[in-house]
């Protein structure tokens, strides 16, 4: 697979500029880079503030392979909900001006996002949760529609969509050519379902795909019962990831997310350059070998 190489950059950069981050990558070999709401953000920051990053990025050398959003879909205080809906709403309107063709949600919720969201199955059961994520749905849809925009969903441990199933379950309730997948064999491994299998079931929807492996077993937060390695070193299955993505004739971006934060924090000493070369390296290495 000749596909590119993208970087999630959801990582601290410490004193290092956007310019200097956008350099490090396309150095170290990356070809993409996902930037989130610190990066773009429509309601704090000016149109021509996000045009001039994105303008410095592609003269970088780099592509933003997409926006990483994720607001919270699921809450009891319909203020919040509403206030999430709009502004990733106004993120779809803002991509397409942006020229950026990808936003990554999740459904929720999120308690990690400190803004009070309930815990699935304790504080709100799935029926209602649901309820909450199609009327999302029903909002943002037509507005992807109407931009020319892609929201790919990305199951997340924890929420509504959080492996195969789930997130199958709400592909099929939208037959939307702007509403499909960010794929993630993490999530999907976590869960026992079987990545090639998941790959070939989701394919007419897979927009985005990040690069990750998971160690352990679903539990209430990140580093509980399970963690984020280095790619190899969990359970995704490496081999039938590549021959799967291989067979749908994906041809999007491949982007690596970091997520080994205490790593990153303690043995790296928040190391951007480090960690994005590190994460290069192993990526190469399983591509070489089954890519």
């Amino acid at each position: 697979m000749n596909n590119e190489i993208g970087f999630f950059l959801n990582l601290d950069q410490g004193a290092m500029s956007d310019e200097q981050v956008v350099a490090m990558l396309a150095q170290t070999g990356y070809q993409c880079i996902e930037y989130s709401l610190r990066h773009l953000h429509p309601q704090q920051m000016s149109r021509a503030r996000m045009q001039e990053l994105v303008r410095l990025t592609e003269g970088g050398g780099l592509k933003i392979s997409e926006w990483v959003v994720q607001r919270e879909f699921v809450h009891f205080d319909n203020g919040v909900r509403a206030r999430e809906i709009q502004l990733t709403a106004d993120c779809l309107r803002a991509a397409s001006d942006l020229g950026v063709g990808v936003i990554n949600c999740f459904t929720g919720p999120a308690p990690f996002m400190g803004i009070g969201s309930p815990i699935l199955h304790q504080e709100i059961d799935e029926g209602t949760a649901w309820g909450m994520v199609c009327d999302a749905c029903d909002h943002l849809i037509p507005v992807a529609e109407e931009a020319g925009v892609k929201i790919a969903v990305e199951a997340v441990y924890g929420m509504v969509c959080r492996e195969y199933y789930t997130l199958a379950e709400l592909m099929r309730r939208y037959d939307s050519a702007n509403f499909g997948v960010n794929y993630d064999p993490s999530h999907m491994a976590l869960h026992y379902n079987a990545v090639p299998w998941t790959v070939q079931q989701l394919a007419p929807r897979i927009f985005h795909c990040h690069v990750k492996d998971v160690a352990g077993v679903p539990g209430k937060v990140l580093g509980d019962t399970f963690a984020f390695p280095f790619l190899g070193e969990g359970r995704v299955d490496w081999p039938g990831f590549f021959a799967a993505m291989k067979e749908i004739g994906y041809a999007g971006c491949l982007s690596v997310e970091f997520e080994a934060f205490d790593y990153f924090d303690t043995t790296l000493q928040k190391d951007l350059s480090r960690a994005a070369e590190l994460f290069l390296r192993d990526f190469r290495s399983l591509q070489e070998q089954y890519g």
